[in-house]
């Protein structure tokens, strides 16, 4: 008896059955009936050759190739009684799995390569069976206990992924041969979770198939016992180790359940998510990060960008600056500069009757002349005009409005107005605006002040004193020019400073400074006067004998509290009068005269520490008049 199959049928991996009963020898494909199966020469009981994949005939004629079965074999079962059909479509379903304890197995083989040199009785009742492969055991000796081999579509290798253990049995409780893996489930799964080549399953301590993403079938997850070997159940559709796209940072994979998280790397923005689908992987790759259209800062010029990340610039500086400009995108997708400094620094003026004249000015640009202007917060300008109407009169610097615009190509007459308008001026030929004797209209006549114009740049404000309980001024507390910095708590009990004597330091300090380190912080500005004269600032001086302040106006006036202005003891009060100092060690009559002479007082009794709002006596047309002032603490 023989099998073998037609030339050049390519069929592989085939569950053969072969009956015999009453006569007669059935041949049956993956449990159907397959004709193509032909048999030739007599099976009978007496004995006879099962050949596979030759033609053994009794014509003698030996090998012939094209009569060889294009086909593999794994595994081969002869039982003792035949099967009928039903059974044979059953047996099938198992394809190449260990044979059940209730079915009446013979001999079985499982082809692993080896081949004798001569058959081998293993039925017990002769004659001699000849095989190709050494059998796995000898019948009747012992029930089945055949290792599991899987074929290479399989892709099942458990020893691989779990280190040669599983927890399984067969249906009927017979342990594989392999030993389970130390710490059951948890210790497979963590050995499959992170490896690219594991790409099939593992087992569960329920004796259940635990599946990878990706892993195609039915009803995969219900397999129990020996299916999980059953041919083509465990076709798993492996994804490949994550190769991330360019613009990826690191990355965080789980090939368990064929997933990965990703950042993107500098330069690029949002996510990535990718999912393994049928052996491929599907994402959306990062965003490359660009930077906008380039604008560079003052005095800058930049051109020829590439606005990718780390993208540069070329850039120069205007007339006026100098320095090495550069511009680069940021990964933030904004463009980050060195910037071109200024051939000069901000200027500042001190002195003037115009309170907001004395402030920083910066620069702006240069003009036809080659000097700079300037201009102050509040929006004064301050420049050089070589001929401010073009009339040929004498060239000066000039203060002027807000309003004011400066051109930076005209020879003369820069605010193009026609006419020499300013609210001060000096005539100067000085590249910088100079100290000296300006012309500054004050209350609304033009006199001669004398003006401090210093150099150097304001300091710059700390972080902080944003607190509910804190108040932030920038006040010049040193005189000399530059914008210093300080933070006070409402109740004016704690006292921080930044300083440009000091150098301008980085933070505020931990300490509270002394309201003494920055008189101009308490300057006293008073509104509501019956003549402008009184309207004015009043800036501290020092601190007399009852540890108040004591002020003194641009104009002369004075500012102070008595505690008894004649000796005599007439009440306390605050007076504004026009003498040229007060005394600070003397306990009452301040002023030295020993007479309640003032131009105007405070409310009797008053013992504010702060000169007080309110209804104040003042000289009014020759004559005491209440009127209701308003004053106010700050620089």
């Amino acid at each position: 008896c023989f099998l073998s199959r037609p030339p050049r049928t390519q069929l592989q991996w085939i569950t053969v059955h072969i009956t015999y009963s009453a006569g007669t020898t059935k041949f049956y494909s993956n449990g159907a009936p397959d004709d193509t199966l032909r048999w030739s020469g007599y099976c009978g009981r007496q004995g006879g050759a099962l050949v596979l994949g030759q033609d053994q005939d009794r014509v003698g004629g030996g090998f012939q190739g094209h009569q060889s079965a294009a086909m593999d074999v794994a595994y081969l079962y002869i039982y003792s009684t035949a099967f009928d059909s039903a059974k044979v479509a059953a047996r099938a379903a198992l394809g190449a799995a260990c044979p059940t304890s209730s079915e009446p197995l013979a001999a079985a083989w499982v082809f692993d390569g080896t081949v004798p040199t001569q058959g081998t009785d293993i039925s017990g009742f002769g004659p001699t069976l000849g095989v190709v492969g050494t059998p796995l055991y000898v019948p009747y000796a012992q029930k089945p206990t055949c290792e599991p081999r899987a074929p290479d579509n399989y892709l099942v290798t458990l020893g691989k992924h779990c280190g040669g253990g599983t927890i399984a049995s067969l249906e009927d409780g017979t342990p594989y041969g392999w030993a389970p893996e130390a710490g059951g489930l948890a210790a497979c799964k963590a050995k499959c979770t992170n490896s690219a080549s594991c790409s099939a399953f593992v087992w569960r301590s329920d004796s259940k198939c635990f599946w990878k993403a990706g892993v195609t079938g039915s009803t995969l997850s219900t397999l129990t016992g020996h299916d999980c070997y059953r041919k083509g159940a465990a076709q798993a559709q492996a994804c490949p180790a994550f190769n991330p796209p360019t613009g990826t940072g690191s990355c965080s994979c789980d090939y368990t359940q064929g997933t990965c998280s990703c950042s993107c790397a500098a330069g690029y923005s949002g996510s990535l998510s990718a999912t393994c689908t049928n052996g491929q992987w599907s994402y959306v790759s990062c965003t490359a990060v660009t930077c906008p259209a380039v604008s560079p800062p003052t005095g800058t010029r930049c051109s020829g960008c590439s606005n990718s990340y780390q993208g540069t610039c070329s850039c120069s500086c205007d007339t006026g600056y100098s320095g090495s400009p550069a511009a680069t995108c940021g990964s933030n997708g904004k463009w980050s500069y060195v910037s071109c400094t200024a051939d000069v620094t901000a200027v500042s003026i001190t002195g003037a009757c115009q309170d907001g004249m004395n402030t920083e000015y910066q620069p702006q640009a240069v003009t036809a002349s080659g000097r700079w202007w300037f201009r102050s917060r509040s929006g004064l300008a301050l420049y050089w005009d070589k001929d401010c109407d073009g009339s040929g009169g004498p060239s000066r610097w000039i203060v002027d409005d807000a309003s004011t615009v400066v051109s930076a190509t005209a020879a003369n007459d820069l605010d193009q107005t026609g006419a020499c308008r300013y609210v001060a001026r000096l005539i100067s030929n000085a590249q910088l605006p100079p100290s000296g004797t300006w012309h500054v209209a004050c209350d609304g006549a033009f006199t001669a002040n004398s003006l401090v114009v210093s150099t150097g740049s304001d300091c710059a404000r700390p972080s902080g004193c944003d607190a509910s309980n804190e108040v932030y001024t920038s006040v010049d507390c040193d005189g000399d020019g530059i914008l210093d910095h300080m933070c006070t708590t409402t109740t004016n009990a704690n006292r921080w400073l930044v300083l440009s004597s000091e150098g301008c330091p980085s933070g505020w300090g931990s300490s509270s400074r002394p309201e003494s380190e920055c008189p101009a912080a308490l300057a006293v500005s008073i509104t509501g006067g019956c003549h402008s004269y009184f309207d004015t600032k009043f800036e501290p001086q020092a601190v007399t004998a009852s540890g108040r302040w004591w002020y003194k106006a641009t104009n002369g006036l004075t500012l102070y509290w008595d505690p008894d202005c004649d000796g005599t003891g007439t009440p306390s009060r605050w007076i504004i009068d026009n003498v040229d100092t007060i005394s600070t060690t003397a306990a009452n009559a301040l002023d030295g005269t020993n007479k309640c002479s003032y131009l105007a007082r405070s409310e009797l009794d008053s013992t504010a520490q702060s000169p007080p709002s309110g209804t104040w006596r003042m000289v009014c047309d020759g004559a005491f008049t209440d009127v209701s002032l308003v004053l106010s603490t700050g620089p």
